[in-house]
């Protein structure tokens, strides 16, 4: 954990995100594809404080032992507030929504 430390404020660009943006005040907070392991732990700990009062956190293929986990993690390191689950392979996430074609615009494929 303290090598991962040093590595963030050996970069201007990690360093300006773990003093600045992970501790801005905040709403909601969504996971996904998160493990919710040690290496991860650090940064939702620096998260406590900021005001979340949701979490949402995607789930594999309705792995309810990672449910149990993330929560239980979430209640240890954010403290008592609402989690949500889903699906992360439901349509509507982020890496499956198709954006609206633009009028005017050819639609292509990568």
């Amino acid at each position: 954990m303290q090598q991962k430390v040093s590595s963030i404020q050996n970069s201007y660009y990690l360093s300006t995100v773990y003093r600045e943006v992970l501790t801005s005040p905040r709403h909601a907070l969504v996971l996904y594809g998160w493990g919710l392991g040690e290496h991860d732990r650090h940064l939702l700990k620096r998260m406590r404080g900021t005001g979340i009062q949701r979490v949402a956190v995607s789930v594999f293929r309705g792995d309810q032992v990672y449910c149990d986990y993330a929560y239980q993690v979430i209640q240890d390191d954010l403290g008592s507030i609402h989690v949500d689950f889903f699906d992360s392979e439901s349509p509507g996430c982020w890496i499956h929504a198709m954006p609206p074609p633009v009028p005017g615009l050819g639609q292509f494929e990568i």
